[in-house]
């Protein structure tokens, strides 16, 4: 490893140090601060230089032994605020995630390490936001957060991508209609956390916003399941679809640019008329909802599966078809 590769690495090690404990200054104020901006860059730096230490010697042992002695730096750190009624693990689990991002930054693992360096300093960040995100959660968001992630997580990559069906109808993937199926449901599920964070009116909107850039037939689907269930928010929905359906436009015309210039030209007149007249009809949509509608509702049900199990059904009879 060249000297310059090596000082930019360690560079990177101390800058991700000083993000975190300048979070951590300025979070928790000089009387009830355990460590601060010089104390995260030099546990940085100690993750970075065991690591360069260990490679010289062709041993792990020295980046496991600074390790250890950060964890008992911070276990006696976390005994000695205990003791004066502070409890709390999230500086001390913060120094070590920081010990371990620039051991990350030695190793060349740079995007990772800032990832995570970032990362970290937006949680610990965010402190107030996530109280009172937990404080608005109920049992049944809680639930259908997990069984959203079981579904995606768990069941998803457990499906064979290969295709079935006899030749030539071949075209029958397990993971491609569950990946359809998530579609659907994350679609719904992202409004319901949207409307969570932002109010209805505008994360109905977003959603279908984002989503378009994902699957506009995936929004339309979901969102036309919730206009039946909430008919106060109908108008809100439909303008939602009509945001997806006019970001699908753009993204087809960019998907064609990369493909190739010529196939971009012969699109773009019809795909830019599509476009504006999607966008015209969504500001009709905005500018003539009534006062009178703009009360706060919400969804009922954060996250239903069934709906999104039929059309994944339908979409493998498609194939087939």
């Amino acid at each position: 490893m060249d000297e310059l590769t090596l000082f930019s690495r360690f560079g990177l090690a101390l800058a991700i140090g000083l993000l975190v404990g300048l979070e951590r200054e300025y979070s928790q104020g000089e009387g009830n601060l355990l460590a601060g901006a010089r104390t995260f860059a030099l546990i940085s730096l100690l993750g970075a230089g065991t690591a360069l230490l260990g490679e010289a010697v062709a041993s792990p042992w020295p980046l496991v032994a600074a390790f250890l002695l950060v964890g008992g730096l911070v276990a006696t750190g976390y005994l000695m605020a205990a003791r004066v009624g502070r409890v709390g693990l999230t500086t001390e689990m913060a120094a070590l995630v920081t010990f371990a991002t620039g051991a990350l930054c030695l190793h060349g693992y740079i995007s990772l390490a800032a990832a995570l360096g970032v990362a970290t300093a937006v949680l610990l960040s965010l402190k107030l936001e996530v109280r009172e995100l937990v404080s608005r959660l109920s049992r049944q968001d809680v639930y259908a957060t997990l069984k959203f992630a079981v579904i995606t997580a768990i069941v998803l990559p457990l499906l064979p991508a290969r295709t079935y069906g006899p030749p030539p109808l071949n075209v029958l993937s397990p993971r491609d209609v569950w990946l359809m199926v998530v579609f659907i449901s994350g679609i719904g599920f992202l409004g319901y956390v949207l409307i969570k964070l932002v109010g209805p009116r505008r994360g109905i909107g977003l959603t279908g916003l984002l989503g378009g850039l994902v699957s506009s037939t995936a929004v339309t689907l979901s969102f036309s399941q919730r206009a039946r269930k909430a008919p106060s928010l109908s108008r809100a929905l439909a303008l939602a679809i009509s945001l997806s359906w006019t970001v699908m436009f753009v993204r087809v015309l960019i998907e064609a640019t990369v493909v190739g210039d010529q196939l971009a030209e012969a699109l773009w007149p019809p795909i830019l008329a599509s476009g504006a007249v999607g966008l015209l009809y969504c500001l009709f949509l905005l500018l003539s909802e009534r006062p009178a509608g703009r009360e706060e509702v919400s969804f009922s049900a954060p996250f239903e599966l069934g709906p999104a199990v039929k059309f994944g059904l339908l979409y493998a009879l498609i194939l087939v078809g």
